[in-house]
């Protein structure tokens, strides 16, 4: 019986790696979906997961595994489980088990390989002649090939240099025992008064009745659709807050779906100064090399935000900026899509939804 399923963890992680391979020998027809633990958002019958752990796994009859191993062996076949106990004298195998791949062989590389890559040089190789040839002819395997691609085998070992490790301790002792400067008296020299942490441009504006804590508690820890979007219609005041859209100015720019996500991360990071007084949902749409940003904020004050402060202006004249009617049903559609991250979208299709909370 073929198994198939989908399997969600960043990409290029070591550790989905062995049960990427494990599928590929067994013919498993599995999906990958790019997923960033505390970053991506997962579908409703995967909440019950460790919310920091990936890879996660969900088979099509339901079943729901979240160890790297726990995966690998459940996507593998029974010459991949292998019928003996292992040993790892492969100087006298082709592989770790005996003359045919096993499990024990993908896991292993899958470890083993960055060491190859970026510590094991030719030198340092010369010890573990049969362990060298085991990996290689692992490496080769045309399975691995197509999923792991071709390894880099490491040209120059990182070699440990005590004398420098010695001149750091020293240069550290030295400034541990180097005597404070004393201070001059207050009456000779007046201290300059330390200057005050800038107020928020956003404390200023008239404060409503939507408190922005409020919400994102009741929007973290109860359902969305039923409970969340009612609570954020009954308590928004469009007096003294204002509901935006916002898509990419330059969508030709983007290449793959990881760098496009990355891109609303790092806006959110610049923004920090802005999370007490918003929320939004944003979101990567499309495929590689052909995909959009866009997303809907939520503010205090009635105007553009990042007009208040210079320290605001950073990406936003990369978006294009519309502010929404909330008495409208397309924004009340609209919200409703992002905040609960499920719905038509305008005919996109989302690849990630990220939330500024």
């Amino acid at each position: 019986m073929v198994v198939s399923g989908t399997i969600y963890s960043p990409k290029f992680y070591h550790k989905s790696l062995r049960a990427e391979l494990a599928a590929a020998y067994s013919n498993a027809h599995i999906k990958f979906v790019d997923y960033c633990p505390d970053v991506s958002s997962l579908p409703a019958n995967l909440k019950n997961c460790p919310s920091d752990v990936a890879p996660l796994f969900e088979a099509a009859d339901g079943t729901v595994l979240f160890d790297a191993n726990a995966i690998a062996f459940y996507l593998g076949n029974q010459q991949l489980r292998g019928s003996n106990v292992p040993t790892p004298i492969c100087c006298f195998r082709t592989f770790f088990v005996g003359e045919s791949i096993t499990q024990a062989d993908l896991t292993l590389y899958s470890v083993a390989y960055m060491l190859f890559e970026h510590l094991l040089d030719e030198k340092a190789l010369k010890p573990f002649a049969h362990f060298h040839r085991w990996f290689i002819t692992v490496a080769n395997q045309p399975q691995v090939l197509k999923v792991a691609g071709a390894p880099k085998l490491c040209t120059k070992a990182a070699v440990y240099d005590p004398k420098k490790h010695e001149k750091h301790v020293a240069e550290k002792k030295e400034k541990q025992q180097k005597p404070k400067e004393e201070k001059a008296p207050e009456d000779e020299f007046m201290d300059e008064p330390a200057p005050k942490p800038s107020k928020s441009p956003f404390a200023s504006l008239p404060i409503g009745t939507f408190d922005y804590d409020t919400f994102k508690r009741t929007y973290s820890n109860n359902d969305i659709k039923s409970i969340a979007l009612p609570f954020f219609w009954e308590k928004f005041d469009p007096k003294t807050d204002s509901i935006w859209y916002c898509e990419y100015n330059y969508p030709e720019e983007l290449k793959l779906t990881f760098m496009s996500a990355n891109l609303i991360q790092g806006m959110f990071q610049r923004l920090e100064r802005m999370q007490k007084y918003a929320f939004a949902v944003m979101g990567v749409f499309g495929e590689n090399n052909n995909s959009t940003i866009s997303g809907v904020w939520v503010w205090r004050g009635t105007g553009l935000a990042f007009e208040l402060s210079e320290d605001l202006q950073i990406d936003y004249e990369s978006y294009k900026w519309t502010k929404l009617d909330p008495e409208a049903p397309e924004t009340k559609t609209l919200v409703s899509e992002y905040f609960c991250r499920e719905g038509a979208f305008g005919g996109k299709t989302p690849c990630e939804l990220a939330v500024f909370k």
